[in-house]
């Protein structure tokens, strides 16, 4: 019985590691389609999606932190350029941690839903996801200063 038990917690564990891979490939493949620099994905602690067509509030929200935020990197799902400065009243060149995906990886990744995510990262690795708002960045940060500061890994 013993034996049958540690197969299963085994094949549990094995199954759990390979979809922690599979996230981290996504956000590879994801970083790597839109262009993000090396150094500044092992720097980001958060990484925010947002589906820019059509969600101007969630668009505005995130334009507002930006400038306060240098461990964040926004990657918004939009056809061009254009249409983000259209929405957003804003050049996206001004931003420095804001990446257009104008090809939908977001969303063939299923990194993206109608709510905006915050993917909590180390290293450029993911640790976990909620949804956008203040109170799940607010408890990502704390459990980012947990996780590096204090070694706590839950």
């Amino acid at each position: 019985m013993k034996k049958k038990n540690y197969s299963i917690i085994l094949c549990g564990g094995l199954f759990l590691a390979s979809c922690m891979s599979n996230n981290d490939k996504c956000l590879q493949k994801l970083f790597d389609e839109v262009g993000v620099e090396k150094s500044q994905i092992h720097n980001a602690t958060h990484l925010v999606t947002i589906l820019g067509n059509g969600c101007k509030g969630c668009i505005h929200k995130a334009l507002s932190e930006i400038h306060n935020s240098t461990d964040t990197i926004y990657i918004i799902a939009c056809k061009s350029k254009k249409t983000f400065n259209l929405i957003a009243n804003k050049n996206i060149d001004d931003y420095s941690n804001v990446y257009l995906d104008t090809k939908s990886i977001l969303v063939e990744l299923d990194m993206a839903k109608n709510t905006p995510r915050v993917y909590l990262l180390n290293n450029g690795k993911y640790v976990s996801h909620s949804f956008y708002g203040n109170e799940s960045r607010n408890a990502a940060r704390l459990y980012v200063y947990r996780y590096r500061i204090l070694g706590y890994v839950p």
